[in-house]
């Protein structure tokens, strides 16, 4: 045995990885994962189909309960869903036809959406050469993000029709006539007499009122400058009986000069009702061109539409965050990794301070260069807008099943299968003290940082969905001060040493308590195999364990023969 076996098991683990990450799309036409939440089909208008003519397809999409997509804009998280057309040659597709979505609230976060169902229209325009008495197929891949209260999970999922070319006039197909219907009774119809006025920040839109209206309020297109977080209140012009007026909040100084999104109204007997709206903003610089919310003359009823936010502020945010992340060194997740790091400052109690404080540093700037990093990358995912939640690594397949394979790796290790770092035992016992050591301090705070995300929770969902709606300043300050809280014990104990004392001695116990935390990580592990199921299928979750299988095999013969005291 050499040191290059462990390589070719390793290797054999490896070359699981394609099969395990693209088994989901290639099995998706053979069968339906039980577990997802969505069910995506095409649906054609009419039976046959003329050469130069447009028709129109649905891609419905149907959800299971307590579970939502998203709209073209879907507000703070999520993405809206994405199709990829597969056509034959010289035929076109439009963009999608959007039905009008409903605004809904979860902590501090808004987002734009359905539930139940979605019917997305698209029209589809043949070539004029078409020959008449073939066949032709139109295939699809439609892509999505789901959330419900707890979680959000991506998907895709592969669709086709078939359709007659015929020279005469297109047959309609009886079976999907409601289904059309009942799509284009949701596209939002055009407003007309919309007229927008702006003072400073405050934009306000005068709605012809056509029935008793109680509710109302306004969907802005992505890049629109709107904060859509602010309340939309809703009043009775004080001069017209048959106009009300809708209050919005602009959220940026360079101000756009054209409002464009959806209005939706509702009334006191229930009916709603949609509207596109694009029309030019007028700015103003007197209140007698704007229209009083706030007239005690005014019969207005103001009807805030429903929102629920963070109540507190930056100051209370960035405190909120900082306990918070001290709360994360004791979750699940986060306690096998963090169990390293006590067992290494008992190791360090007999050795300099110096030193202590040295890894205790470096474990606190992994983590913290981890929260810049996953910080810095979904406000750039916002910015470009694809709007995503905190934890949202957790939703890609290949990072849950990575993280599981790192974390299964190190559970070995804790059994003693193998032993990390044994090279650096031979260097007159101060291994912690090598430029490796420290690393590993570093490396620690990263992963410790890349298993804690998900566990946020409730406590800190509030204050990090108010983060995302800040300043990219505020908002990496906010971040910054939960790297800070969960690394703030490390620091403590790194900077004083004496306070190791009350930690047991090293002894025999240690072996144990190593073990323990062995299973812990193997929870961890199953858990995260879990994750993957629900995003793959039983085949995906087949070949990561053959994969994990292989990876065991490999820590196996490292641990046994590639030591140092045993011959190549």
């Amino acid at each position: 045995m050499n040191r290059f076996v462990p390589l070719l098991f390793c290797t054999l683990a490896l070359l699981f990885s394609p099969i395990v990450f693209t088994s989901s799309s290639l099995l998706q036409a053979q069968q339906v994962e039980e577990a997802a939440p969505v069910k995506a089909t095409l649906h054609q208008e009419m039976e046959t189909i003329q050469p130069g003519k447009a028709f129109w397809v649905i891609t419905r999409l149907k959800l299971d309960d307590k579970w939502h997509a998203y709209w073209k804009n879907p507000g703070d998280a999520g993405m809206a869903p994405e199709i990829e057309w597969t056509l034959p040659e010289g035929f076109t597709a439009s963009d999608i036809n959007w039905p009008y979505p409903q605004r809904f609230t979860a902590d501090s976060m808004v987002g734009f959406g359905y539930d139940k169902e979605v019917l997305l229209l698209t029209k589809i325009t043949p070539p004029d050469t078409l020959t008449s008495g073939n066949d032709i197929k139109i295939d699809a891949e439609i892509s999505w993000v789901v959330c419900s209260d707890e979680t959000c999970l991506p998907g895709s999922e592969n669709s086709s029709i078939s359709l007659s070319v015929k020279d005469s006039e297109p047959i309609a197909n009886a079976r999907t006539a409601a289904l059309f219907a009942q799509a284009r009774a949701a596209l939002p119809k055009e407003a007309s007499d919309i007229i927008v006025k702006r003072k400073a920040d405050i934009i306000k839109m005068q709605i012809p009122k056509n029935e008793d209206y109680r509710v109302a309020y306004f969907c802005p297109e992505e890049g629109q400058s709107l904060d859509f977080h602010a309340d939309q209140l809703l009043a009775q012009h004080p001069d017209s009986s048959d106009r009300l007026v809708l209050q919005l909040q602009d959220a940026q100084e360079n101000h756009s000069q054209q409002l464009s999104g959806v209005l939706i109204v509702q009334s006191k007997n229930g009916n709603e009702e949609a509207y596109t709206i694009n029309v030019p903003i007028e700015d103003v610089s007197t209140d007698d061109s704007l229209i009083s919310m706030t007239n005690p003359t005014a019969t207005a009823t103001i009807v805030p539409s429903q929102h629920v936010e963070f109540e507190g502020g930056v100051g209370l945010a960035i405190v909120f965050a900082f306990i918070g992340g001290m709360i994360l060194n004791l979750m699940p997740c986060v306690l096998p990794v963090i169990s390293f790091k006590v067992m290494s400052f008992v190791k360090m109690a007999g050795q300099s301070r110096s030193l202590t404080l040295k890894h205790g540093l470096m474990f606190s700037l992994g983590v913290l260069v981890s929260f810049w990093a996953l910080a810095g990358v979904l406000l750039v995912m916002q910015a470009y807008g694809n709007a995503v939640g905190w934890g949202f690594q957790l939703q890609e397949p290949l990072f849950v099943a990575s993280l599981a394979a790192v974390l299964l790796v190190f559970g070995l290790s804790l059994f003693g299968v193998f032993e990390l770092g044994t090279s650096l035992a031979t260097k007159a016992g101060q291994a912690q003290s090598s430029s490796a050591g420290l690393i590993g301090s570093f490396m620690s705070g990263i992963l410790a940082t890349a298993v804690a995300t998900p566990c946020t929770g409730p406590f800190l969902g509030s204050a990090l969905g108010f983060a995302v709606t800040l300043p990219a300043h505020l908002s990496l300050l906010i971040f910054t001060s939960l790297g800070l809280g969960m690394a703030f014990p490390y620091l403590i104990l790194a900077a004083y040493p004496n306070l190791l004392r009350f930690l047991p001695k090293p002894g025999n116990w240690m072996v144990t308590f190593k073990e323990i935390m062995g299973f812990l990580m193997l929870a961890t592990v199953l858990w995260l195999i879990w994750v993957f199921s629900a995003q793959t299928n039983y085949m995906a979750v087949t070949m990561l364990l053959a994969g994990f299988f292989f990876m065991s095999i490999g820590c196996w013969i490292y641990g046994k023969w590639a030591t140092p005291i045993k011959k190549r």
